[in-house]
């Protein structure tokens, strides 16, 4: 009896924290234009996918995790098509973004969980 508890409460304490080890960066975002935009896990990078709109389904960026809430990578602009060296910085449900290009920023967005 002492094992079927044991294997209970291993499968019990496996399935509460699968959701744990979701990364802070990751789910729906709407963009300071208003773009839903989702952020997910691929390979070792969180990519994000423009989720409605003109450009729906269009890869927007890639970024990695730096460590406390901070992320770079590369981000796009699909209306210029340009591409920037962008950093994310998470504080709760926000997250502000820097795009810079030759290491002069030049567009910042504040985003909000959805």
């Amino acid at each position: 009896m002492n094992r079927f508890k044991l294997l209970a409460a291993a499968a019990i304490f496996a399935a509460s924290t699968s959701f744990a080890y979701a990364d802070a960066i990751e789910g729906a975002w709407k963009t300071g234009d208003g773009v839903l935009v989702n952020v997910s896990k691929c390979g070792g990078s969180f990519c994000v996918d423009v989720a409605d709109g003109e450009y729906k389904g269009k890869r927007s960026g890639k970024l990695n995790a730096k460590g406390g809430g901070t992320y770079q990578g590369t981000l796009k602009q699909f209306s210029t098509g340009i591409s920037f060296a962008g950093t994310a910085t998470l504080a709760g449900n926000s997250m502000k973004l820097v795009a810079k290009k030759f290491g002069v920023t030049v567009k910042t967005d504040n985003w909000k969980r959805q």
